[in-house]
């Protein structure tokens, strides 16, 4: 006969084999149930997106020849102050934690790092242009002694020192900026860089985020071979301002907002005779940049404010504009085929639109007051064929 606790133990036992084969069993019907799940989960989404296409890759856009470039709404602001370039040690320049930085009412631009000077704009300048075309945040490798030259800075010891504090200064900053709606983002400007001076490896990457500000109708497009010879900081800010705004047209501000934005001094050394601003838009004129300014006073409200304009031409512009002033007063014509084989056009339907190309270049020109009467027609020659040609009267100056 079994004692009592023999069959207690055997009851158990049967008991626990019970339960263990009843959990087995409701883990298979729970596991089957969720492939069952995932199976019909799956055939939706196929049937939702039959043919979902491939994420293309974020990138900088390309620029024209020898331009870099910058948003249009950064070039209103201090981001880049128009300070003396580089003349500040890392000791002395003042050091930012989210500090609202000047700029139009469009934007607000909060900033935590050192302050960037116009120097440090060069740099970012043609960091910007390496990136062009590549992928957002990928590793763009330089050679040191090439980005000094190509910004025209000496190289050795110094300048490369220089290079190193200024692409660190870049990687420090922090930008917080809101638009007009209230929308917000915050990135830096250099996300990573790395150096090794024996095998002369160098590499940085630009945060990624900012190239959702690249778009291609909100980029000021900067003209690098005129920046070169640029030599006060101010000019080099007014660049980008005046990059930013319409070209073949007069563009007219106040004079207190440029010295706001550009992060200047008192009035009276921003408006002195032969520095601060006069001075800045000289060197402007002499590279082209603009063709000619004026200031001039407005009543508003009662008040009196000084306000400067000045005239930004095109590209083809510039040139016909060159073009026409080596020709004596009075008419002149050309055929059109001549003017296209020398611009930047590659068919006769762009280079004749209207608010473009040779269009748009004569009517700077009349507005210009160098000429007048232009005229775009066709010509009958000897053996009945049609010869399109433009004239002009260039006026007396």
């Amino acid at each position: 006969m079994k004692d009592e606790s023999s069959v207690k133990h055997g009851g158990l036992a049967a008991r626990v084999a019970a339960i263990a084969k009843k959990n087995t069993h409701k883990l298979k019907t729970e596991k089957s149930k969720q492939q069952s799940l995932a199976a019909a989960l799956q055939r939706e989404q196929e049937q939702q997106i039959p043919n979902t296409p491939p994420q293309i890759p974020l990138q900088l856009p390309l620029f024209p020849q020898d331009k870099s470039a910058m948003p249009h709404k950064w070039t209103r602001s201090s981001l880049f102050m128009s300070v003396a370039a580089g003349g500040k040690s890392n000791l002395s320049r003042p050091k930012y934690v989210k500090t609202r930085l000047a700029s139009r009412n469009d934007l607000t631009l909060f900033y935590t790092g050192e302050q960037l000077d116009m120097a440090d704009n060069d740099v970012f300048l043609h960091a910007i242009r390496l990136a062009q075309g590549q992928a957002a945040g990928a590793p763009i490798y330089f050679v040191r002694s090439q980005f000094l030259e190509a910004i025209g800075r000496t190289t050795g010891t110094s300048g490369y020192k220089w290079l190193k504090d200024s692409l660190q200064r870049l990687a420090s900053a922090t930008l917080f900026i809101e638009n007009a709606d209230g929308d917000g983002k915050m990135f830096r400007l250099i996300k990573e860089l790395s150096w090794k001076r024996q095998n002369e490896e160098f590499w940085l990457s630009l945060d990624s985020e900012i190239v959702q500000f690249f778009g291609k109708h909100e980029l000021a497009h900067i003209d690098f071979q005129a920046r070169l010879e640029l030599r006060a900081p101010l000019a080099k800010w007014l660049q980008n301002y005046a990059s930013g705004h319409r070209s073949g047209d007069w563009h007219h501000v106040s004079v207190e907002n440029l010295r706001v934005w550009s992060g200047s001094g008192e009035m009276r050394n921003f408006m002195g005779k032969g520095r601060g601003l006069p001075k800045a838009l000289e060197e402007l004129v002499a590279t082209n940049i603009i063709e000619e300014y004026e200031f001039y006073e407005t009543k508003t409200l009662g008040r009196y404010e000084k306000m400067v304009k000045w005239w930004r031409p095109s590209d083809f512009g510039k040139w016909l504009r060159n073009y026409t002033l080596a020709q004596p007063a009075g008419w002149y014509q050309v055929d059109v085929d001549e003017l296209l084989s020398l611009s930047q056009y590659r068919t006769l339907k762009s280079f004749l639109a209207v608010g473009r190309g040779l269009r748009k270049a004569l009517s700077e020109l009349e507005k210009s007051l160098i000429i007048d009467q232009s005229e775009i027609y066709y010509e009958t020659t000897e053996d009945n064929n049609k010869l399109l040609r433009v004239r002009w009267l260039k006026l007396d100056r």
